[in-house]
């Protein structure tokens, strides 16, 4: 291929690159137990059709960290689904779309010989101590850490902010995560992504099941996971040493890139949303995303 084919190649693929990109909207969803978020994603192709005919929407689905890390690379438009977080999204690496769409019931799931609640949560500080950092860490790199020893940090970001100023790249980037895992008194999981969501250091499970049973036997802290599945689950495995406590009742919304792109997708995002409410088919297409919106107040 000579130099001006090449050039001709390149434009042409730019061009229909650029086309693809404008002419077509990729929802990505999040893989979940809960299949209800993927059909009513699948609900909004039709008026998405109506009210913009030009364009053509996508469904895909992958891993849900997968799934948001597509939006702030620019493979995908929108994610879903994700509530609104403890972060104030100033902090956070991409935005929320202007409208919701469900509520969600998130319940902490903990043992009963040590309950946790929301209070405790918020209430615990992150710490480096000193003593438990000899076990897994330098000295070298203790030394290096020591301005910030035995200091109360009130969340994720902020002791994450303050390892990165004494830290070199390479060392941030290996041992950032399980300083702030240990800086933390209890080990919290959740299905629900995920890194800095909460203002607290939380780690990403596999499974409901299996999560709710490394609770049941002190191998894990607590869990904080939907009402409706976790519910479920204690019930047929017939855990009895679970405890459970109201976390928060949160809004559930798209994600968008904090860009031009992300705006103009929250744009079309709010369009169909409103269209759906105009019609007045929204609560029948969001009936049977949770089972309901309300805290049940019960204890296996």
């Amino acid at each position: 291929m000579n130099r001006i084919s090449l050039l001709l190649f390149l434009v042409l693929f730019a061009c229909h690159k650029c086309f693809a990109e404008t002419n077509e909207f990729v929802l990505s969803v999040g893989e979940l137990p809960n299949k209800a978020h993927l059909a009513f994603a699948n609900s909004l192709i039709p008026i998405f059709n109506d009210l913009y005919p030009e364009k053509k929407i996508r469904i895909q689905s992958y891993p849900f960290a997968r799934s948001i890390q597509s939006v702030m690379s620019g493979d995908a438009d929108a994610h879903m689904p994700l509530f609104r977080s403890d972060i104030q999204e100033q902090n956070l690496e991409f935005s929320y779309s202007t409208r919701s769409y469900s509520e969600v019931v998130l319940v902490i799931y903990s043992n009963k010989q040590n309950p946790i609640t929301k209070e405790k949560l918020k209430e615990a500080k992150l710490v480096l101590k000193e003593q438990l950092m000899r076990k897994n860490f330098s000295q070298a790199l203790i030394k290096k850490l020591q301005p910030l020893l035995n200091k109360n940090f009130d969340s994720v970001i902020e002791l994450r902010r303050a390892l990165k100023l004494q830290m070199s790249e390479a060392e941030f980037a290996n041992y950032a995560d399980a300083l702030i895992r240990g800086a933390y008194p209890f080990d919290v999981g959740t299905l629900l992504l995920g890194k800095e969501i909460f203002s607290f250091p939380i780690s990403l499970q596999s499974s409901m099941e299996s999560t709710l049973k490394m609770v049941d036997s002190r191998r894990l802290d607590a869990a904080i996971l939907t009402q409706d599945g976790g519910d479920k689950l204690v019930r047929s495995l017939k855990l009895k040493n679970i405890h459970r406590s109201l976390y928060s009742i949160p809004s559930v919304y798209f994600v968008v890139a904090k860009n031009e792109k992300g705006k103009n997708a929250d744009a079309i995002l709010k369009k169909v949303i409103d269209e759906m409410h105009r019609r007045g088919n929204f609560e029948k297409l969001t009936a049977g995303i949770h089972e309901t919106s309300k805290y049940n107040d019960w204890q296996p």
